[in-house]
């Protein structure tokens, strides 16, 4: 996770960004540690009041070891979804 500049390839990694509030940060430190997240190409965190939600843009197929991690993603109990475009686990956000 970083921040892109427009017309580069590249990330600038970022472990932790002021600009957020407590619980997104809390729900990024979440993705983060899941790890390799085969096929995705973008990454949204979506935050309610007291849970959160991971939405994975997905580019081809969903893989069945992606499909686990999300699964996996659900574990945390700040986690109520993750998604793509489709399937959804947990709570529908």
């Amino acid at each position: 996770m970083g921040f892109a500049q427009r017309g580069l390839d590249r990330i600038e990694p970022v472990d932790e960004c002021l600009l957020f509030e407590p619980h997104l940060q809390d729900l990024a430190d979440v993705a983060r540690a899941a790890g390799e997240l085969p096929g995705v190409t973008d990454l949204g965190l979506l935050v309610g009041e007291r849970k959160g939600a991971i939405d994975l843009r997905v580019e081809g197929g969903v893989t069945p070891g992606l499909r686990k991690r999300a699964e996996q993603l659900l574990q945390h109990r700040i986690v109520a979804a993750s998604r793509w475009e489709g399937p959804c686990w947990g709570t529908r956000w």
